[in-house]
């Protein structure tokens, strides 16, 4: 199951961070927005650059809108 929650080689940003988002929505996985920003984080970002949960669930909020 953990390795749902990598960062596939050749998927964009945008793409891991809804896939990450819908599993959430959909009970797959029982975490918090604050939980998948340590995992976001941790992928997406240098270890000197940090996102909030806010700007992570805006962009999947964006994101799943435009989508549905």
């Amino acid at each position: 199951m953990l390795d749902n929650l990598i960062k596939r080689q050749d998927e964009p940003e945008l793409a891991y961070i809804y896939r990450l988002g819908r599993m959430k929505d959909n009970g797959v996985i029982d975490m918090t927005w604050s939980d998948l920003t340590n995992i976001l984080n941790k992928q997406l970002r240098d270890p000197d650059e940090e996102w909030t949960e806010s700007s992570y669930r805006k962009k999947y909020n964006l994101i799943r809108d435009a989508y549905e």
